[in-house]
């Protein structure tokens, strides 16, 4: 063998062997990447305060890529909508920028606030893209003295722009590929971790929110409330003082005209009218009320039994018959409204009856965790067209002169209802063929 060809020999094998060590080296330095980039992934994503998260974006991120300093840029939008950008620091005081304007409009850093990649520079002070903005057309006096620079933009998960990382260090040629390769993570696992600290910012905001709406409409109601038990105390007086009158006058009616005796007869029926009204709104508004104490679990069947005796004299009167079809579950609800509830279905199958005897049946059974009641009737029917309108406060089928009342007893069982978690809905009727209301409440897990 020739010297010529032992040399080559040589040359190729320290080739190869310097090809294999460069591998090993980009491997370890890949794996080192991978794991670094691990370890910082679970610390970000389980801070969901913004403020917090961000300096921890920044602090991470400017000691794993080897800068003297670094800062994040972040939009942020208000409460109104309004587009405003905050930024963090590491490694330097805040007082180090706050005498210099934002980094927007300069060829060096508007590449990362539109989000066209990572942007490397050994020497920036070099770098063609420098330079060009007046009134410094560098860097200002007294910023801080940077070199070499690393900079990457945020993306969210929909490709919106969420700010931009940027790094410094005083010495040229201090950012390698690894550090680009750590960077271009970071940002990844930034975004993300970001992301879900605004949907979680957010959330709270909403529950803020919420908590907020639902006190102002507590207070409104407590409001309302006061307002219809002072009101019905100082409208009753006037409207007794006006039957006391008007019966004082309906003794001497053979002295009044009979013009006179029709205006009596209609004060008479107004005061009748508005006495009722005033009953009704109080009834309505018993039942926003929420009773004295924790919701208990009542027997169903007990509050009924109740109730059916109180409505004793009205039954017989219409010559009804009552029937409950088995045992009624229990259910998480303070007695006084469940009372309300069944008082006025039962009540609107007698009033509404047809021309045979009322029949009214009741049963009660579970359906995918619901104890769902029926209250069925004989009675003239609803046309399925007005189904949901009969629920609505004060809406009427009937005129008043077919049936008294202000129209209000179906709205106390709907707001009843749905005080505590559960629906009313009428489930089946035709006009001549009675009705079934149905409501439901959720299952008493002590039953199951």
């Amino acid at each position: 063998m020739s010297v010529l060809s032992i040399v080559r020999d040589v040359t190729e094998r320290k080739q190869a062997e310097d090809a294999r060590s460069s591998a090993l080296i980009r491997e370890q330095e890949a794996r080192q990447t991978a794991e670094l980039l691990n370890r910082v992934g679970p610390t970000l994503a389980a801070e969901l305060s913004l403020d917090r998260l961000v300096q921890s974006v920044t602090d991470i991120a400017t000691e794993l890529v080897g800068a003297e300093f670094g800062a994040f840029f972040h939009n942020q939008v208000n409460e109104k909508g309004e587009s405003y950008t905050l930024y963090t620091l590491s490694g330097v005081p805040r007082e180090a920028f706050s005498n210099f304007p934002m980094p927007r409009n300069t060829q060096v850093f508007a590449p990362t606030f539109r989000g066209e990649g990572i942007v490397v520079s050994p020497d920036i002070t070099k770098d063609p893209r420098y330079g060009h903005n007046p009134p410094y057309n560098g860097m200002p006096p007294g910023h801080l003295p940077v070199r070499s620079y690393l900079a990457a933009p945020v993306h969210s998960r929909s490709q919106e722009i969420l700010g931009g990382l940027f790094f410094g260090h005083s010495q040229p040629g201090r950012f390698t590929e690894t550090h680009v390769a750590l960077l271009s993570g970071i940002a990844a696992q930034a975004a993300i971790a970001l992301d879900n600290a605004r949907l979680f910012e957010e959330s709270q905001w909403t529950q803020d929110e919420l908590e907020r709406s639902n006190a102002d409409l507590r207070r409104a109601n407590q409001d309302l409330e006061t307002f219809a038990y002072s009101a019905s105390h100082d409208l009753q007086e006037p409207l007794r003082m006006i039957s006391i009158s008007a019966q004082l006058l309906e003794r001497d009616s053979g002295k009044l005209s009979d013009q006179s005796r029709e205006f009596l007869t209609g004060i008479k029926d107004g005061a009748g009218r508005m006495q009722a009204l005033i009953e009704d709104l109080l009834s309505y508004t018993r039942a926003t009320r929420q009773g004295e104490g924790p919701v208990p679990q009542l027997a169903s069947s007990e509050v009924l039994d109740r109730v059916l005796q109180q409505l004793k004299p009205s039954i017989e009167l219409n010559r009804a018959r009552v029937v409950i079809d088995g045992p009624l579950p229990r259910v998480g609800i303070h007695e006084v409204h469940l009372t309300q509830l069944f008082q006025n279905l039962i009540s609107n199958a007698l009033k509404y009856r047809g021309a045979e005897d009322p029949y009214v049946h009741i049963s009660a059974n579970e359906r995918e965790g619901w104890d769902v009641f029926s209250v069925s009737d004989n009675g003239l029917g609803i046309e399925p067209r007005f189904k949901d309108q009969i629920f609505g406060l004060f809406k009427r089928l009937h005129t008043r002169a077919e049936f008294p009342g202000s129209g209000i007893g179906l709205a106390i069982c709907k707001r009843i209802v749905e005080q505590y978690g559960g629906r009313i809905w009428l489930d089946r009727s035709a006009p001549g063929q009675g009705s079934t209301f149905c409501f439901s409440f959720p299952v008493d897990p002590g039953d199951q």
